[in-house]
């Protein structure tokens, strides 16, 4: 059985060949076209198909923005991905190839990959928070993902930490999103330490604080009270058994998990388990492809 796995973020485009037990057999990955995603994604699809040996049994696409998971049309985009919203992805692609296609907001996925095969596996009320360009969280309760209304259920990012802060491309002001995300550290970065230099990374500035950088330790301790807030929000919320942690932020974690877990380990009454993701930045392909062979996050 070859499952095709697309995980669509506003940065890139990553998908690949997953096995039924969660396993990445091959992979490609490119950067996000701002105009014709879907022509992309097509294209992208195409060329593995062209590698295949096996005819394509499945596919499933995990994508930033607000998905009706039962029709398979984006509900809702932001400027990350300006001509996204209203495109029916499922339709498309499965007249195109001919094959069951499953569509979910790729937080959802991430959270599919972690609950079946990774970090949250056999826990039934989990939130998987994915750091990445922006702040997604997808969220199981009793098993079963919370995907709302119009499916815009765990969009953690978009809720207020700063009222008045920061305007986001949601059209909101002080967002989550706005300073706990790859693009919040790289904004706080530009105008606080490094404006002219575009290889000063997030994963350099989080080693410079760990180093004793002034500057670097600023920024990096209050990406820790953020972050702390921002769970202890969620928890507040959905009192879930377990908090996973992924992302592109995370990979660099070694880095600033020490007091980040300071800062959360003084909180009282703090109940849940906190785990960085198993899969990391392969969790949204690999859940897109357990939604499109009919996975639940506890079975």
């Amino acid at each position: 059985m070859t499952i095709i796995g697309v995980d669509v973020g506003g940065t890139k485009i990553k998908a690949g060949f997953i096995t039924a037990e969660g396993v990445v057999l091959e992979s490609v990955t490119e950067p996000t076209g701002k105009v014709d995603v879907m022509g992309q994604i097509i294209q992208v699809i195409g060329a593995l198909t062209n590698k295949s040996k096996e005819p394509i049994s499945a596919i499933g696409v995990g994508t930033a923005g607000r998905v009706d998971a039962h029709s398979g049309k984006i509900n809702g985009a932001t400027s990350n991905l300006p001509f996204w919203a209203g495109t029916n992805v499922k339709d498309t692609l499965e007249k195109k190839f001919g094959v069951p296609v499953a569509v979910d907001n790729d937080a959802n996925a991430a959270a599919i990959a972690e609950g079946a095969f990774g970090a949250a596996r056999g826990i039934r009320d989990f939130v998987c928070i994915t750091l990445g360009t922006g702040v997604g969280a997808g969220a199981v309760v009793n098993g079963q993902l919370l995907r709302g209304h119009a499916g815009g259920g765990g969009e953690i990012g978009h809720m207020i930490l700063y009222p008045g802060g920061h305007l986001c491309n949601c059209g909101k002001k002080g967002c989550l999103e706005q300073y706990v995300s790859g693009t919040a550290i790289q904004r706080a970065i530009t105008t606080e330490i490094a404006a002219a230099s575009a290889s000063f990374s997030p994963r350099r500035l989080f080693r410079l604080a760990q180093d004793g950088h002034p500057a670097a330790k600023k920024i990096t301790g209050r990406f820790c009270d953020d972050l702390v807030q921002g769970i202890l929000n969620v928890h507040a919320v959905l009192d879930p058994e377990m908090i996973v942690l992924g992302g592109g932020v995370v990979e660099s974690s070694d880095y600033w998990w020490d007091p980040f877990m300071e800062r959360l380990g003084s909180i009282p009454e703090i109940t849940f388990k906190l785990n960085r993701a198993h899969f990391q930045n392969d969790a949204g392909m690999i859940g897109a492809a357990a939604l499109a062979l009919g996975y639940a996050p506890v079975s």
